[in-house]
């Protein structure tokens, strides 16, 4: 990222700086500190996130620069039908799966949940290091008979979307999540945690899905999903809500249109020049001289003496 805004500096264009994923999830990983997100974003006209709930996470200075858009996805050709009458129905999620995207918890809800309701399987579509724990998972709980694990085949999921009944999401970190937009545009009802940012804005709860408690523990997770399970009707409600949330919020009209709308902003606003006084810019190069380069965790300070 900052290769990108250094490089917008030197040729003087303005620059859409786009994030897409929980801020707080890379600095806890230690692969973009905070403090870099700030002085890369700082360099930028105008800054892009997907979810609403992120710009307070930009200090105050930035936040004016921040804009909103969401993702969105291809048309599906064909879509769900959640409140159909079949033998089989289908609960599904889609993630590769890594531990941040919790699908164990969701096994975990299943497996209160499989006893009362013999007609529905778990299909668990994709693939990650965390597959062979979930088998295990599944195989040591008693339900492996009713969990079902596939890979997409072309990486193409939106077959399954068609066969789904739930979409279930049960991560505690994500930006903007594409399953859940591939849920809404195929018109299946979706429950996830309200804790994940970007989940919290996707589905609306009671309107074409639910959020539960939770997350960290299984919370009510088997609550939500079980309102859907036993209403055929309610099903079919909310999957139709689902496809309305899609066309009238992230449709590809909608969102190429505000990306149009932003680039040329920031091509009417120009680079923004980055500013640092003459006394900064000495005191920074003064610290560097002394203990090279600053690290995350120490601070420059702007008047006075030195310290670490």
């Amino acid at each position: 990222m900052m290769r990108y805004v250094c490089c917008a500096q030197k040729t003087g264009l303005p620059i859409v700086l786009s994030e897409h994923t929980d801020p707080s999830l890379p600095d806890l990983l230690g692969t973009f500190p905070a403090d870099e997100r700030v002085v890369a974003s700082s360099g930028a006209t105008l800054i892009h996130t997907a979810v609403e709930s992120y710009v307070p996470t930009y200090p105050n200075f930035l936040r004016p620069r921040v804009r909103v858009v969401p993702n969105t996805i291809r048309e599906p050709e064909a879509l769900a039908a959640p409140g159909r009458e079949k033998d089989v129905k289908t609960l599904l999620t889609v993630a590769c799966l890594v531990p941040y995207k919790n699908t164990s918890r969701l096994v975990e809800a299943f497996v209160g949940l499989a006893p009362d309701f013999p007609d529905w399987k778990l299909r668990i579509v994709g693939g990650g290091p965390e597959e062979r724990a979930l088998r295990e998972q599944a195989r040591r709980l008693g339900i492996e008979g009713a969990v079902e694990f596939y890979r997409w085949a072309q990486n193409d999921p939106f077959p399954f979307y068609r066969e789904a009944d739930i979409f279930v999401i049960p991560s505690i970190f994500e930006g903007f999540s594409l399953t859940l937009c591939e849920a809404l545009a195929h018109g299946v009802p979706s429950v996830g945690y309200k804790v994940c940012n970007g989940v919290n804005e996707q589905i609306d709860h009671g309107k074409n899905g639910f959020l539960a408690r939770g997350g960290h523990g299984v919370g009510t997770l088997p609550d939500e999903i079980c309102k859907l399970m036993k209403d055929g009707e309610l099903r079919e409600r909310m999957g139709r809500a689902a496809r309305r949330s899609y066309l009238s919020r992230f449709s590809n009209t909608v969102i190429h249109t505000a990306w149009e709308e932003m680039f040329y902003e920031a091509l009417e606003i120009g680079p923004v020049p980055l500013q640092m006084s003459e006394s900064a810019m000495a005191l920074t190069r003064l610290w560097e001289a002394i203990w090279g380069p600053a690290q995350q965790g120490n601070s420059i300070p702007s008047k006075g003496g030195l310290s670490r």
